[in-house]
């Protein structure tokens, strides 16, 4: 069984290792795929994986041995949905993919992005008084 993934580097940029896929069968990695590339990449392929790679109704079309299609992100909207049920050909995606990674990243970006400042507000002397409270300075404690 032929396998090709097209744009592996978003998915390991090298440090994983394909070996349990090469397991399945002839396996081929290419970095990244431009789309005039595509067909001459996959056109032997069963099993095709992207993430990035777009594999529009034109392309899906012209693949014969086609037989599945892999996303691996949570989306698949960079694959011809209609397209790939008309020729049976079942499409998956990761629908999970590293939830809380995600969180992780997300929540303290966001909030950062929501606690800053805005740029008209004095940010270095506090308020006046001892003990003064204003935003800014509730700002200023959460920050350091």
């Amino acid at each position: 069984m032929d396998i090709v993934v097209l744009d592996g580097y978003t998915l390991n940029p090298g440090d994983l290792s394909w070996k349990d896929l090469k397991s399945l069968g002839t396996l081929t990695v290419y970095d990244k795929t431009a789309a005039d590339s595509i067909f001459e990449r996959a056109k032997e392929a069963e099993i095709v994986l992207t993430n990035k790679t777009v594999l529009t109704r034109e392309i899906i079309e012209t693949l014969p041995k086609l037989r599945y299609i892999g996303v691996l992100a949570t989306g698949y909207n960079t694959v011809d949905i209609d397209a790939a049920r008309e020729r049976g050909i079942p499409v998956c995606n990761i629908p999970d993919t590293a939830p809380t990674a995600l969180l992780s990243w997300f929540l303290p970006s966001f909030w950062r992005w929501r606690c800053k400042p805005p740029p008209t507000m004095p940010t270095s002397k506090p308020a006046a008084g001892a003990g003064a409270s204003t935003f800014a300075t509730a700002w200023l404690r959460l920050r350091n």
